[in-house]
């Protein structure tokens, strides 16, 4: 929530945050607040933090998904499913999906 609001401070939103990868068929991938591009995030609690719960399923398109680079390396970047992505299951914190919208996410 914070890096949404922007509770924290300008370093720490998303906004004017790009979508900086998009996979056709796959997901798209955005979040970083360091960079722009890519190559950096932070998160409120340091440079990362921990997974929460791997129990999520990717079992559909709009699933919202923490980016990470492998087990407990999530920062603030994160990637919106556009199809089931099963073998995404327990490896990448699922913390919400799309409730509205879809129709740009697929654009």
């Amino acid at each position: 929530r914070c890096l949404a609001t922007g509770e924290r401070g300008a370093r720490l939103h998303y906004l004017n945050t790009p979508f900086h990868r998009v996979v056709t068929g796959f997901m798209a991938q955005g979040g970083d607040v360091v960079n722009a591009d890519g190559s950096g995030g932070t998160s409120i609690y340091g440079d990362t933090f921990q997974d929460e719960w791997l129990g999520g399923r990717h079992d559909r398109a709009g699933v919202v998904s923490m980016a990470n680079e492998g087990r407990h390396t999530n920062a603030s970047q994160f990637f919106i499913t556009f199809k089931p992505c099963p073998h995404l299951d327990g490896k990448h914190v699922v913390v919400g999906h799309v409730t509205r919208g879809m129709d740009v996410v697929r654009a």
